[in-house]
């Protein structure tokens, strides 16, 4: 019962946030609104956990890209930053969740990974700027199977060869 509660919650907040923005009370910080990125596009996941990070084959567990609980995955749209540009912006997510207080890695995600797995990803700038949620994750017939062709998804953007684990020297914290 959990799960439907969770996509009655998610689509509620999606109408209520599109009707303010309609309204002219939320209105996105760039001009154009959200948009879809293009294939050639690139984006970052920021590792918080640890766990997530396999060392010994520099690569990103599957944890790493789990949606739950919101259905969606926040990403960085890091098309033309440089790298201290992209560590930059993930010092921005710092704090701003519980878990969220040091970043371990980054995993930079070419857009056409995720168009490879039926996935897309969406601009928005909300709650900063260049924040970009991947959506279309697949609602299976029961929590189940919506778990496991998750599991199916994240597993194949953990071990895709251009999906490339980025560590810094020492891992970021606020400072």
């Amino acid at each position: 019962m959990t799960f439907p509660r969770q996509l009655l919650s998610h689509c509620f907040n999606w109408i209520q946030r599109r009707r303010r923005r309609q309204l002219g009370g939320d209105a996105p910080e760039q001009l154009s609104g959200p948009r879809i990125l293009a294939s050639s596009e690139l984006v970052t996941r920021f590792v918080y956990s640890k766990s997530n990070i396999r060392k010994a084959e520099a690569r990103p567990k599957p944890g790493a890209f789990n949606p739950s609980p919101h259905m969606e995955l926040s990403v960085v749209h890091s098309s033309g930053l440089n790298d201290s540009e992209i560590w930059g912006v993930g010092t921005q997510t710092l704090g701003t969740q519980p878990g969220r207080g040091t970043i371990y890695g980054r995993a930079d995600i070419p857009v056409q990974s995720l168009l490879d797995v039926m996935l897309r990803a969406l601009r928005d700038d909300k709650p900063f700027k260049r924040h970009t949620s991947v959506i279309d994750w697949p609602i299976g017939s029961d929590g189940n199977e919506t778990k496991e062709r998750w599991k199916q998804i994240t597993l194949e953007l953990s071990e895709d060869p251009r999906v490339q684990l980025v560590l810094p020297a020492t891992p970021v914290t606020i400072v």
